[in-house]
């Protein structure tokens, strides 16, 4: 059975994320042979159940298990919300979306399993909103008991932050985003529900599995967003020949970044890496991350390669780094979170060092949005280059900062 407990807990992405995995089979290759055979497995139960204003650190999170529905809830939470879930059997657990963390809360078996009423609380989600933090600077309750499954409500939403909540209760079960009234007809959040947004698919390609820790308890049978046709994205990069004309495609982006990945080399910021980086591209000790302002959704990137550094003209674009890239294998390639972009390699010149000029547009007005079709553009131009100091031409904002007028950002 699950149980109460209190515990600190790392959010990322603005999520901390609520799991049921099914227990190991008693016979695995029983099991395998069933699944190459084609027959359905158990797949594990991820949502996002905790949403957080921080957009990574630590928060403090009780969870209580109640034999009933509780009467009243105190008038210290700001935020409260219920939704229903279908619990599965298996090991019950909250983690960190992108899998360092995992906090037990008991197990599901037996007559355990089955509808459950969620009841989500929280305080403080302004107090650093899509910050990084060091510690914890809000609270969480989550409370479950036995219920039949009910429509989404709202309870009290105070904070500012508060609606970020019903963002995420849309995209579980398809449904308007809820309010105090009733919706027609009762739904439930299920192994089989269209699938949450930070859910990484086990399908998704080495490279995006490795670029962002994610884990075995990741789904088979939850299906990666559809991707969008390609949008047009023009542009002229002056100066230095072109191997390629500018390709481009859409890129699946979670968490406000994806990456710039070296083979299977993780490309993972660390919380005072993001805090120290330029704000749109964030160097590590192989490839890169690229920050975004689309918060989950598809984002338009283009590639050009490049033998020499181009004439500098933002051309139309709102914000321009130029920043070193290592690329130790010589296989640096931009991953998406859940998908593979059809982009060409961009160390063209095998190991070595690589100078890229991230050019972005759009990360202002698309700040903060969950969408598939996102107007946020980046354009990467790539050439062969020694390290060199990264030279920022213009920049909205940093990670951690709310938007200001790109234009004002220059340095």
């Amino acid at each position: 059975m699950i149980e109460s407990t209190a515990f600190v807990i790392r959010a990322s992405g603005h999520a901390v994320d609520f799991v049921v995995a099914p227990f190991p089979p008693a016979d695995p290759v029983t099991a395998l042979q069933a699944s190459m055979r084609g027959e359905r497995q158990e797949t594990p139960l991820r949502v996002p159940l905790v949403s957080t204003g921080v957009h990574s650190g630590p928060i403090d999170l009780t969870v209580e298990v109640l034999e009933a529905r509780p009467e009243t809830s105190s008038p210290d939470w700001e935020d409260i919300h219920e939704v229903s879930l279908m619990l599965p059997g298996g090991r019950a657990f909250f983690s960190e979306p992108t899998g360092w963390e995992i906090k037990d809360i008991g197990t599901i078996t037996g007559n355990d399993r089955g509808s459950y009423r969620a009841r989500l609380h929280a305080t403080g989600r302004d107090t650093a909103f899509d910050l990084v933090v060091e510690s914890p600077v809000e609270r969480h309750l989550v409370q479950f008991w036995k219920e039949p499954p009910s429509p989404v409500s709202v309870l009290s939403s105070k904070s500012e932050q508060g609606n970020s909540l019903p963002g995420f209760i849309k995209m579980w079960q398809g449904q308007e985003p809820p309010t105090a009234t009733a919706h027609a007809g009762p739904q439930l959040i299920t192994q089989d529900s269209p699938p949450p947004v930070v859910i990484i698919s086990a399908e998704a390609g080495e490279r995006a599995r490795h670029a962002f820790k994610s884990t075995a308890l990741r789904s088979p049978a939850s299906t990666s967003r559809s991707r969008p046709a390609s949008r047009s994205l023009s542009t002229s990069a002056k100066g230095g020949a072109a191997r390629l004309a500018v390709t481009r495609d859409r890129v699946d982006i979670s968490y406000r970044f994806y990456s710039l990945v070296d083979d299977h080399i993780t490309a993972i910021p660390s919380p005072q890496q993001l805090k120290d980086c330029n704000g749109l591209v964030c160097p590590l000790e192989a490839g890169a991350v690229v920050i975004t302002g689309t918060d989950t959704g598809f984002i338009t990137v283009g590639v050009s390669l490049l033998d020499s550094e181009p004439e500098f003209s933002l051309d139309g674009w709102e914000e321009a780094v130029d920043v070193s890239i290592h690329s130790p294998t010589g296989q640096l390639a931009v991953g998406g979170f859940n998908d593979t972009p059809s982009l060409p390699e961009l160390s063209t010149a095998g190991p070595g060092w690589y100078r890229i000029r991230c050019m972005a547009r759009g990360r202002v007005s698309e700040f903060q949005t969950i969408s598939l079709e996102s107007t946020e553009e980046h354009l990467l131009l790539v050439w062969p280059a020694p390290p060199a100091p990264e030279k920022v031409h213009h920049v909205a904002f940093r990670f951690g900062e709310l938007p200001t007028n790109p234009g004002a950002a220059e340095h």
